[in-house]
C-alpha cells in the first residue's frame, strides 16, 4: 500500500511539472485589456477599450465610374480605389482634393472576380482578390503590381503577379450564408500581408498572414478576435 501511494505521489509531481507545458488558451494580444502573458494559444477572448473619432468634413464625392468602390489606398501621395465584384479590373487613381479620376489602369491578365481591398509596400500595390461571399471559392489570390508600372503616366494597361492561397482551417466549400471564410480586409506590415476575415457565422475575425514573395501558399492563422461584427477593411499606421 505504501509503495502504491509513493507511485501515485510521483505521478502527481510529474503531472504538476508538466501542466505549464500544456496548451493554455487565452488572449495573446498585449494591446488587449485582458492580455494573458501565459497563454499559449488563442481562444478569441480578447477585448479592447472603445475608441471614437469624429468624422472629418466631406472633401469630395467619388465619380459615377467608382460607384461601387470597395477600397481606398493612400501611398506615396497618391490615392487609389477599385470597384467591387463583377466590374472591370481597373485601378482608379483619384485626385486627393476633388475625388476626380486622374488615371485608369487596367490589370490585363486577371478579371475582377471579387476585388475587396488594397494594400501597398514600398515597391508594390496589392489587390485583395479574396472576396468569398458564399464560401465556395478555391481560387483565392492577392494580385501584386509594380508601383513603377502603375505610376507610369503613359501606361494604362499592366500585368499583375498572383499570390494564390488557401486557408489552413477551411475544409468545406459548400455554399453557405453563415461561413467564416470571407475576407475584405488586409494590409502590409513588416514583410507580410495581414488578412482579416469577415466571419458571417460567428461575427469574429481571424488574422492570417501571407508571404508576398510566394506564388502558392497556405495562409498562416495567427489569431482570432471577437469583434462582434463584420470586418470590411483594414489599415495600419
Amino acid at each position: 500500500m505504501v509503495k502504491k501511494l509513493h507511485t501515485l505521489f510521483q505521478i502527481s509531481i510529474v503531472v504538476l511539472l508538466c501542466r505549464p507545458l500544456l496548451a493554455q488558451p487565452g488572449c495573446q494580444d498585449p494591446a488587449a485589456t485582458n492580455y494573458n502573458p501565459n497563454a499559449t494559444s488563442t481562444n478569441a477572448s480578447c477585448t479592447y477599450t472603445t475608441t471614437q473619432a469624429p468624422l472629418a468634413n466631406k472633401i469630395a464625392s467619388f465619380p459615377d465610374t467608382c460607384k461601387e468602390a470597395s477600397s481606398l489606398l493612400y501611398t506615396d501621395g497618391r490615392m487609389f480605389t477599385n470597384n467591387d465584384s463583377g466590374n472591370k479590373p481597373i485601378l482608379f487613381q483619384l485626385d486627393t482634393l476633388t475625388g476626380a479620376v486622374l488615371k485608369y489602369t487596367t490589370i490585363s491578365n486577371y478579371n475582377n472576380e471579387d476585388w475587396e481591398d488594397l494594400a501597398a509596400d514600398s515597391l508594390h500595390v496589392y489587390i485583395g482578390e479574396f472576396g468569398n461571399n458564399s464560401g465556395e471559392r478555391t481560387n483565392l489570390k492577392v494580385l501584386k503590381v509594380k508601383k513603377s508600372a502603375l505610376y507610369n503616366p503613359d501606361s494604362t494597361s499592366i500585368k499583375a503577379v498572383a499570390i494564390k492561397f488557401n486557408y489552413p482551417d477551411q475544409t468545406s466549400f459548400v455554399s453557405s450564408s453563415t461561413h467564416n471564410f470571407d475576407c475584405e480586409a488586409f494590409f502590409y506590415h513588416k514583410g507580410l500581408l495581414h488578412l482579416f476575415s469577415k466571419n458571417r457565422g460567428n461575427l469574429k475575425t481571424k488574422h492570417y498572414t501571407l508571404n508576398p514573395n510566394l506564388a502558392i501558399q497556405t495562409a498562416v492563422l495567427k489569431d482570432s478576435l471577437n469583434t462582434n461584427g463584420l470586418i470590411t477593411s483594414a489599415t495600419i499606421r
